[in-house]
């Protein structure tokens, strides 16, 4: 007859297990940020690279295998807004290239845009320039690890 398990000895497995997950490296060995676009009181490169970073630990690399590693290249390369109809539409188109860390071969190139309307309000502007940024920077992010898996994969 077996002993009952202990339910304090299942909790410690299945921490050990998620931070033995935790714990395994990204498979983005560095991060490089450029922005095309100057803004006023605005430091783009800081705000993208902070942004990636946040990102990067959150994505799902459950499929991506250890060993590979790539460097990833992002940049701001369009942040316009234009007065339409009364309001202004803001849009903003964030790239990314993944290469590889070590020949430095070029596997994947990504992009995330966005694009909003706002008013004509004091600061209205520089706000939804914020906002279509962040969601560009995510829309880039978002297909980055199915893409680290098709460049090991070698397609």
């Amino acid at each position: 007859m077996r002993a009952p398990r202990s339910p304090w000895l299942v909790v410690l497995a299945s921490s050990l297990l998620v931070t033995l997950a935790a714990a395994a490296p990204l498979p983005i060995a560095s991060v490089e940020v450029d922005s095309l676009v100057q803004r006023e009181g605005l430091d783009l490169r800081t705000t993208l690279r902070k942004q990636v970073e946040r990102t990067l630990p959150t994505l799902d690399w459950s499929q991506a295998k250890p060993g590979t590693r790539f460097v990833l290249r992002t940049s701001v390369t369009t942040l316009d807004s234009q007065k339409v109809d009364g309001a202004t539409r803001v849009s903003c188109v964030v790239s990314a290239t993944l290469r590889d860390a070590r020949s430095g071969a070029l596997k994947v190139v990504l992009e995330g845009k966005a694009q909003t309307r706002t008013g004509q309000e004091i600061g209205a502007r520089a706000q939804a320039e914020g906002q279509v940024l962040e969601a560009a920077i995510a829309g880039a992010m978002r297909s980055l690890p199915e893409a680290v898996r098709q460049a090991q994969l070698g397609r």
